[in-house]
């Protein structure tokens, strides 16, 4: 029986739906809807159901050009910073020449020789080349101080249009899921306002909606478990008083910009024992807990943060 509660909650948020099936699931909602909209009575459902699907869908396209922009440019951020140290690396030798290695001229180039360069972090190669610009406009002539100036200038010009589409895709990808937050809210609106036109005449509700994406279903509620998980870490995601078995069913979430892998493992803070599942950023996998390696021997859920950057583990455990 259902509980009656759940009705009072999004229900479509509470599904197995990606982004994919969420989107499969509301073109053929809304050809139904406008194919068996007697009197116009769900007009207004059609108008705010549309406006809500193309908010959400519009951005992920956009989000989607932005993310391949990126890595475009962190491509060009990459070999503006080799060319920029193969020059550095060039201009040592004339340094260490015409002023000796152990001068103080030399040390204001070279601080720490050639490996602070290539070990630098990209927040703070800017600073250091920056230094380097200095000592080099000061102590070398123009023409051979020339190319690291250019050579600096296209490093910082690539990495500030890179941190820039960075955070445009940030925010794209915010309001992507506030956006993603309304369609499924409106969804929930038009289930009910259908279902009050429809009491007790599951045919007529039948016409509006294809019975493999309806989002209640006898298998009862889920369960919510998330938190945040640092780039590389290995959290256990805790399943302690639920019935875990091979055939139970998990949604498997990731609302943030990593890649988040999850898996049943055989202790606390061991990787995979068999198989797992990575879900990308702003997507989710519906999977059993045999298809990322439940046994007996292995029965200790976990989330792996693959990317490189904190992301948020979120997983839905159907009871």
């Amino acid at each position: 029986m259902l509980n009656p509660i759940r009705l009072c909650f999004d229900l479509f948020d509470n599904e197995k739906l990606s982004n994919a099936n969420l989107r499969g699931f509301t073109d053929n909602f809304l050809i139904r809807l406008a194919l068996n909209n007697p009197g116009g009575i769900y007009t207004g459902l059609i108008t705010d159901t549309t406006g809500k699907y193309t908010a959400f869908y519009g951005k992920i396209t956009n989000e989607a050009v932005k993310d391949a922009i990126s890595q475009g440019l962190t491509i060009a951020t990459n070999n503006a910073k080799t060319a920029v140290i193969g020059e550095l690396s060039n201009l040592q030798n004339l340094v260490k020449y015409r002023f000796g290695e152990t001068s103080s001229t030399y040390q204001e180039f070279y601080p720490h020789g050639m490996d602070e360069y290539h070990q630098a972090k990209i927040d703070d190669i800017a600073t250091i080349l920056d230094r380097f610009v200095v000592a080099a406009t000061t102590h070398l002539t123009a023409a051979e101080a020339a190319q690291a100036v250019t050579l600096t200038g296209n490093f910082k010009t690539a990495r500030n249009a890179q941190v820039t589409v960075f955070a445009e895709v940030d925010i794209l990808g915010t309001g992507k899921h506030a956006d993603r937050k309304a369609l499924t809210m409106q969804l929930t609106v038009d289930f009910l306002t259908i279902a009050s036109n429809n009491v007790d005449n599951p045919d007529g509700f039948d016409d509006y909606y294809d019975p493999r994406f309806l989002p209640l279903t006898d298998a009862g509620q889920s369960v919510l478990r998330e938190g945040e998980i640092n780039s590389g870490q290995i959290l256990v995601i805790d399943t302690d008083g639920l019935d875990i078995g091979p055939d139970t069913d998990l949604l498997l979430e990731n609302n943030t910009t990593t890649t988040i892998r999850y898996f049943f493992t055989n202790a606390p803070g061991n990787g995979p024992t068999g198989s797992f599942v990575d879900v990308g950023p702003n997507d989710s996998k519906a999977v059993k807990c045999s298809e990322i390696s439940f046994t007996a021997a292995s029965p200790v859920l976990s989330a792996q943060n693959i990317g490189p950057v904190t992301g948020k583990f979120r997983v839905r455990i159907f009871q």
